[in-house]
């Protein structure tokens, strides 16, 4: 074997990302053994507070929002994301017997969710501030054209009169 192909096995590093949820990472114990014997796991524990909170400002950073309504946002993502995952997860265990995984992903996703709703909302908000803006625009054209009118009325009374 040459030089660069000791070196490239000597250095090659594989990772794989495998969720224990589900029948997955049985079979690919079962297909493959070596994934148990000659692997080093790591199971990743929750991510503290910090670290969520720390995501959530990175995932919320292109948003537009005031810095008071920012902070509370992160905030609520970080405490919602906790509740679930240390008091409903375990409360929906022992009451109904099943598991229910919390993960890091979960927790991305709830914030894209969010960002979602929040991009609807704001879209739907714009198109009705639009659409009144129209309407009062019609309503202030048509307040002119009523002031006009009654101008034009007040100038032809003495005509009118006249003509009585």
């Amino acid at each position: 074997m040459c030089v660069a192909q000791e070196r490239c096995r000597t250095n090659l590093h594989v990772v794989l990302c495998i969720s224990p949820l589900g029948e997955q990472l049985r079979s690919y114990l079962r297909m493959f053994p070596s994934l148990a014997n000659c692997c080093t796991i790591d199971w990743f524990d929750p991510w503290p507070a910090e670290a969520l909170e720390s995501v959530a400002k990175a995932q919320m950073a292109d948003m537009t929002m005031t810095p008071a309504v920012y902070d509370a946002t992160v905030a609520v993502c970080n405490a919602m994301h906790c509740a679930v995952r240390d008091d409903l997860a375990c409360r929906f265990q022992a009451e109904l017997g099943r598991v229910v995984y919390v993960t890091p992903t979960s927790y991305l996703t709830l914030i894209a969710a969010f960002k979602d709703v929040l991009g609807k909302r704001r879209a739907e908000v714009a198109a009705l501030q639009r659409r009144y803006s129209v309407g009062l625009n019609k309503l202030a054209s048509t307040n002119d054209q009523v002031e006009g009118m009654q101008q034009e009325l007040e100038a032809l009374q003495p005509e009118l009169q006249v003509s009585c």
